[in-house]
């Protein structure tokens, strides 16, 4: 009896499995999939002679178009600020860009300008941007620096005629005086070609424009060399004059790690082949060490690695060069 009924099971379920409709009725929901409104990042900074600071707030990845015809406002507050902050820091302006052309949008704030409301239309299409930044004003000033502060920004209370429109996370962001010792920026003039090949040595395997320059290519033979810590980017900047006298500029940026003298750089690099098309991006580590004396910053590259050459004996650079950078006060 058993059997038999297992086997009626059995016969049920295929007899189901032969008779399904493999056609897919069902359609997404608008308000199933929501247009969140974010903070770009939760935590940042700059140095302590920052003036302004700009924060990203974006619509997070989305299928479509954002809905047209809606009115749009989010709450916005400043808090927690340290002692040099207070009564220095406030919104400057909110600013959007359009093929290189830029606008603003419309906020209120209280007398001290701590609080207030962003409305996320445009004033002159009533449209919504993508994408638009904060700018905060800072008490810094060129060669004036301030003690080491932060404070808090958060928004709130989104208001939309439309329910596909949400706050999302983060929503709370977190501004801190990058005061580190690494912090700022560095440079070194390259006027000879033995410290062009030096340093080309070094960065070429990861950058295609600099591994195509030669050092006849540079105007007078002189280049600045420029690396810049941000509060987690480094960008290291390549800066000549061709020999028609406009000025070029090769950049390579990385997020970078620190400690007891150690220095680590993670970014990544484009792969070109022997016809000059881009094949690939890989990520890299470059691995060194370094020293500070008063305003001297000495660095000594030791191991550039990527994916594909990740191996001892496989790497795209070994080696212990030395370079002296001096504090761009």
């Amino acid at each position: 009896m058993k059997k038999y009924i297992a086997y009626l099971f059995l016969g049920m379920v295929f007899s189901l499995a032969s008779c399904v409709d493999n056609t897919l009725d069902v359609y997404p929901n608008d308000s199933d999939f929501p247009f969140r409104l974010i903070l770009d990042t939760d935590e940042g900074g700059d140095l302590a002679d920052a003036e302004d600071y700009g924060l990203e707030v974006k619509f997070a990845d989305f299928i479509g178009d954002l809905p047209s015809g809606v009115t749009v406002t989010v709450d916005y507050e400043i808090s927690d600020l340290t002692d040099d902050m207070i009564g220095a820091v406030e919104i400057d302006a909110i600013v959007y860009e359009i093929d290189d052309d830029e606008f603003e949008l419309d906020f209120t704030s209280s007398a001290d300008g701590l609080t207030g409301t962003i409305t996320l239309n445009d004033p002159a299409t009533n449209k919504i941007p993508e994408e638009f930044e904060v700018v905060f004003k800072l008490p810094g000033e060129e060669g004036v620096f301030y003690a080491a502060g932060s404070f808090k920004f958060s928004l709130s209370n989104l208001q939309s005629s439309s329910n596909a429109i949400l706050l999302g996370t983060p929503y709370e962001f977190e501004y801190e005086v990058l005061d580190h010792e690494l912090a700022g920026s560095w440079e070194f003039e390259i006027d000879n070609e033995s410290d062009f090949e030096s340093f080309k040595k070094v960065f070429a395997p990861i950058s295609h424009d600099l591994d195509q320059l030669n050092y006849v290519d540079v105007l007078n033979g002189e280049l600045k060399v420029e690396m810049e810590f941000e509060y987690s980017e480094v960008k290291i900047k390549i800066e000549y004059e061709n020999l028609d006298g406009e000025e070029m500029e090769i950049e390579i940026e990385g997020e970078y790690d620190f400690e007891d003298g150690e220095l680590e750089i993670e970014g990544n690099h484009e792969i070109y082949g022997d016809d000059g098309e881009l094949e690939d991006e890989l990520d890299f580590i470059i691995e060194g060490g370094f020293e500070i004396n008063a305003d001297e910053l000495t660095i000594t590259f030791l191991k550039i690695i990527d994916e594909d050459n990740y191996e001892d004996g496989e790497e795209l650079y070994v080696g212990d060069e030395v370079f002296v950078f001096k504090k761009d006060n």
